[in-house]
């Protein structure tokens, strides 16, 4: 059985900004696009049971460090925690709701939770920022590169499949 591992990284939220659809929003069109193939993969795993085709995707969610003068470490911790669970339930909500509407347009049952797919598993992960890109962020754009989303999938397959990503952000290693 055939097995590929991806990393998409979407990246560039401001300064509080917790919407996924507004950063994914502001990548290429080429990004973009890759990521709707991602999702378009995910639904054709869960269409068609009987290709042994299954998904696991684990979401991220990353923070900036809270640097605010006066706040305690536990302030900061609860800040940095709270952020990256905000954007990773964001990413989570996007994706499901395009994987189901999609299902549902092509005439398969909606699933009402993120346990009820049988070839896509779902996991979260809300990171704060314990895995800074950029440990002491000179700039925004610094900035931006911390706070994100990374997802991180695996599909086993009987053949090997046929996705293809080719601009930095998203690729086929893990990290």
């Amino acid at each position: 059985m055939a097995q590929e591992f991806l990393r998409i990284v979407v990246d560039g939220f401001n300064d509080s900004e917790f919407d996924f659809a507004a950063a994914l929003q502001r990548k290429s069109a080429a990004f973009q696009a890759a990521f709707d193939a991602f999702i378009s993969a995910l639904v054709a795993a869960e269409e068609n049971p009987a290709s042994d085709v299954f998904w696991a995707v684990t979401i991220i969610g990353h923070a900036d460090r809270y640097d605010v003068a006066g706040a305690t470490i536990e302030d900061r911790r609860a800040h940095e925690l709270d952020a990256s669970n905000q954007r990773m339930e964001s990413a989570g909500n996007f994706v499901f709701g395009r994987f189901g509407d999609t299902l549902s347009s092509d005439g398969f049952t909606r699933p009402a939770t993120f346990n009820d797919p049988q070839n896509v598993g779902f996991d979260f992960v809300r990171a704060g920022a314990a895995d800074l890109v950029n440990l002491v962020p000179a700039s925004e754009a610094e900035r931006q590169q911390n706070r994100r989303v990374k997802f991180l999938a695996i599909t086993f397959s009987p053949a090997t499949q046929a996705i293809a990503f080719g601009e930095q952000g998203l690729d086929r290693s893990v990290a």
